[in-house]
Protein backbone atom coordinates (compact mmCIF):
# COMPACT_ATOMS: atom_id res chain seq x y z
CA UNK A 1 0.00 0.00 0.00
CA UNK A 2 2.73 2.65 0.78
CA UNK A 3 4.48 2.35 -2.77
CA UNK A 4 1.18 2.77 -4.32
CA UNK A 5 0.51 5.94 -1.96
CA UNK A 6 4.05 7.19 -2.80
CA UNK A 7 3.20 6.22 -6.84
CA UNK A 8 -0.08 8.77 -6.39
CA UNK A 9 2.01 11.26 -4.98
CA UNK A 10 4.26 10.87 -8.04
CA UNK A 11 1.63 11.66 -10.35
CA UNK A 12 -0.15 14.18 -8.16
CA UNK A 13 2.91 16.34 -8.32
CA UNK A 14 3.42 15.48 -11.91
CA UNK A 15 0.17 17.14 -12.48
CA UNK A 16 1.52 20.35 -10.14
CA UNK A 17 4.48 20.60 -12.51
CA UNK A 18 2.15 20.81 -15.83
CA UNK A 19 -0.63 22.96 -14.29
CA UNK A 20 2.71 25.60 -13.08
CA UNK A 21 3.87 25.04 -16.66
CA UNK A 22 0.19 26.49 -17.95
CA UNK A 23 -0.05 28.84 -15.94
CA UNK A 24 3.50 30.39 -17.00
CA UNK A 25 2.61 29.63 -20.29
CA UNK A 26 -0.39 32.16 -19.63
CA UNK A 27 1.09 34.01 -18.04
CA UNK A 28 3.97 34.96 -20.57
CA UNK A 29 1.33 34.95 -23.13
CA UNK A 30 -0.62 37.63 -21.64
CA UNK A 31 2.51 39.59 -21.23
CA UNK A 32 3.10 39.15 -25.42
CA UNK A 33 -0.05 40.13 -25.99
CA UNK A 34 0.14 43.54 -23.82
CA UNK A 35 3.07 43.76 -25.51
CA UNK A 36 1.77 43.51 -29.02
CA UNK A 37 -1.48 45.98 -28.22
CA UNK A 38 0.77 48.63 -27.00
CA UNK A 39 3.02 48.32 -30.22
CA UNK A 40 -0.02 48.35 -32.35
CA UNK A 41 -1.35 51.63 -30.23
CA UNK A 42 1.93 53.45 -30.60
CA UNK A 43 1.82 52.70 -34.46
CA UNK A 44 -2.06 54.10 -34.26
CA UNK A 45 -0.72 57.09 -32.84
CA UNK A 46 2.12 57.63 -35.52
CA UNK A 47 0.04 57.15 -38.26
CA UNK A 48 -2.16 60.28 -36.86
CA UNK A 49 0.26 62.37 -36.37
CA UNK A 50 2.36 62.03 -39.80
CA UNK A 51 -1.07 61.43 -41.51
CA UNK A 52 -0.55 58.18 -42.87
CA UNK A 53 -2.88 56.40 -45.36
CA UNK A 54 -4.61 53.28 -44.10
CA UNK A 55 -2.50 51.12 -46.69
CA UNK A 56 0.53 52.32 -44.47
CA UNK A 57 -1.09 51.95 -41.23
CA UNK A 58 -1.84 48.02 -41.83
CA UNK A 59 1.34 47.23 -42.98
CA UNK A 60 3.38 48.11 -39.54
CA UNK A 61 0.69 46.65 -37.71
CA UNK A 62 0.50 42.93 -36.04
CA UNK A 63 -1.43 40.28 -34.85
CA UNK A 64 1.02 37.35 -35.23
CA UNK A 65 1.42 37.33 -31.05
CA UNK A 66 -2.90 37.35 -31.50
CA UNK A 67 -2.88 34.65 -33.62
CA UNK A 68 -0.52 32.45 -31.85
CA UNK A 69 -2.37 32.82 -28.80
CA UNK A 70 -5.62 31.72 -30.67
CA UNK A 71 -3.98 28.67 -31.74
CA UNK A 72 -3.23 27.14 -28.61
CA UNK A 73 -6.24 27.91 -27.38
CA UNK A 74 -5.43 30.64 -25.17
CA UNK A 75 -8.50 31.69 -23.29
CA UNK A 76 -8.63 35.57 -23.72
CA UNK A 77 -11.20 36.54 -21.18
CA UNK A 78 -8.33 35.58 -18.77
CA UNK A 79 -6.44 39.16 -19.44
CA UNK A 80 -8.78 41.81 -18.34
CA UNK A 81 -12.65 41.81 -16.17
CA UNK A 82 -14.85 43.70 -17.57
CA UNK A 83 -16.45 45.43 -20.64
CA UNK A 84 -16.06 48.54 -22.21
CA UNK A 85 -17.27 51.70 -21.48
CA UNK A 86 -18.87 54.65 -23.12
CA UNK A 87 -16.11 56.63 -21.44
CA UNK A 88 -13.36 54.26 -23.07
CA UNK A 89 -14.62 55.66 -26.47
CA UNK A 90 -12.90 58.38 -28.30
CA UNK A 91 -14.49 58.12 -31.78
CA UNK A 92 -18.05 58.15 -32.69
CA UNK A 93 -17.19 54.92 -34.88
CA UNK A 94 -16.56 52.84 -31.62
CA UNK A 95 -19.15 53.27 -29.95
CA UNK A 96 -20.74 50.09 -31.23
CA UNK A 97 -17.88 48.07 -28.84
CA UNK A 98 -19.47 49.73 -25.87
CA UNK A 99 -20.75 46.69 -23.66
CA UNK A 100 -18.30 44.15 -25.09
CA UNK A 101 -15.21 42.33 -23.84
CA UNK A 102 -11.74 41.59 -24.24
CA UNK A 103 -12.56 37.91 -25.25
CA UNK A 104 -14.75 38.90 -27.74
CA UNK A 105 -12.75 41.34 -29.25
CA UNK A 106 -10.25 39.07 -29.46
CA UNK A 107 -12.40 36.60 -31.14
CA UNK A 108 -14.14 38.81 -33.42
CA UNK A 109 -11.73 41.47 -34.51
CA UNK A 110 -8.41 39.74 -35.10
Amino acid sequence: MAITWFAAVKEVSGLFKDIGGLVAKSNATKKLLYSELELNLKQFQNAYKTKATYDQLIEVLSNERITKARESAFIFSTIKAGKIKESHVKDPRNKRYIGEDCEWLFNQHC
